[in-house]
């Protein structure tokens, strides 16, 4: 995500220690103390403890270790109800894609 806005529900990435060892404590502190912050403000605050392993671009650096307990599984043609939470004062857009996180490559068209 490329805003200042993030998903409320269903239960979305959270930083945890996993992150701050792949990149980085100060990116792991900015995303603790405001999740909805974003990428561009995360690239200008990299450290030494910054590592090739950390995907910005990817949940926003969140990794997968630190949110198995946020595993959600849908069935092919299943709706599900998706709530962004939008915290910038000015206009932007916002999309939603899958994403195999293995290859990072969308799936499909963005909803």
């Amino acid at each position: 995500v490329a805003a200042h806005g993030l998903i409320t529900s269903p239960t979305p990435r959270a930083a945890g220690a996993s992150m701050a060892s792949i990149c980085g404590q100060q990116i792991f502190n900015q995303q603790s103390s405001d999740p909805a912050g974003n990428i561009q403000g995360e690239l200008q605050v990299v450290q030494s403890d910054f590592t090739s392993a950390c995907n910005l671009w990817l949940c926003k650096g969140m990794q997968f270790a630190d949110n198995t307990a946020n595993v959600h599984s849908y069935t092919v043609g299943e709706s599900v109800s998706i709530h962004f939470d939008l915290r910038a004062p000015h206009t932007g857009v916002a999309n939603v894609s899958i994403v195999d996180t293995a290859t990072n490559t969308i799936i499909g068209d963005t909803l």
